[in-house]
């Protein structure tokens, strides 16, 4: 059996139907709306749904703060498509239970490049159905000359004002393979997979033309793609953390992402 040391959150009851639902960039699996959409998912589907925390998103084993920084320093995209492989891999032991037959991907913010990033490399037939919320389309985000010259680059999280690192080995893994398993734009064209793409109209982080674009290139190699923009949402669908309550636009989403899986 394989040995993994992710930390990890299983919903609903034992299925060969199973669910992993990823988080984005200076986001863990304990986030805002995680569990609320898990729990949603797993209630209505009967699927089981598991969230899990990157190696090295930072956050120590049932921590929901990014303590670790030398960790979020050294993290990589390649790093977060190799930990969801990983999860993928468990499936077939039957680490959660039992053995998966269906698998499903969903994503928020970089989560949604990492399942789709993760879906093209692997052309694995058990992933039936891959959901993107806010998804990001490449991976080149920061234009810092500092970046190659200093070894990092310092980004805030919004949340606290906590400052954080981005290291060397996170520029070198998007000039690598920006333009090769990086390549979202170049991915999703090779998914046959359904995929459905949802994107608030007021994202400020990500905007909703990188879904839109997605939409438009898997249309035209005539791959089965829904796109939903919900207006007048921003990039977490009206929900912070820690999560209070719901928001019409988040429940929105759990209702179509349901409708896709169930469909």
């Amino acid at each position: 059996m394989l040995k993994f040391a992710l930390d990890y959150s299983v919903y609903g009851t034992t299925n060969e139907n199973i669910v992993f639902l990823v988080h984005g960039f200076k986001g863990f699996k304990d986030w805002g709306f995680f569990p609320y959409v898990a729990q949603n998912i797993a209630e209505r589907t009967n699927f089981q749904v598991i969230t899990f925390n990157f190696s090295h998103n930072g956050v120590i084993f049932g921590d929901t703060e990014i303590t670790d920084l030398q960790k979020f320093e050294n993290n990589t995209y390649s790093l977060e498509i190799q930990d969801l492989i990983t999860m993928i891999s468990l499936t077939k032991e039957g680490c959660f239970g039992k053995k998966a037959t269906s698998i499903y991907l969903l994503g928020h913010s970089r989560g949604g490049g990492i399942v789709l990033l993760t879906t093209a490399l692997l052309q694995n037939p058990v992933i039936k159905k891959v959901v993107t919320y806010a998804t990001i389309n490449h991976v080149d985000r920061f234009d810092n000359p500092l970046w190659q010259k200093q070894g990092y680059i310092e980004v805030v999280n919004g949340r606290n004002g906590q400052v954080l690192r981005l290291g060397k080995a996170l520029y070198e893994d998007i000039q690598q393979f920006k333009d090769t398993k990086l390549n979202i734009l170049q991915a999703v064209g090779n998914i046959d997979t359904p995929v459905l793409l949802i994107h608030g109209t007021q994202d400020e982080s990500v905007p909703y033309q990188e879904s839109e674009a997605i939409y438009k290139l898997r249309k035209e190699n005539q791959k089965k793609t829904n796109l939903l923009l919900i207006e007048n949402t921003g990039h977490t669908f009206g929900i912070k953390h820690p999560f209070t309550k719901t928001s019409p636009e988040l429940e929105k989403l759990i209702e179509h992402t349901i409708s896709f899986l169930l469909s």
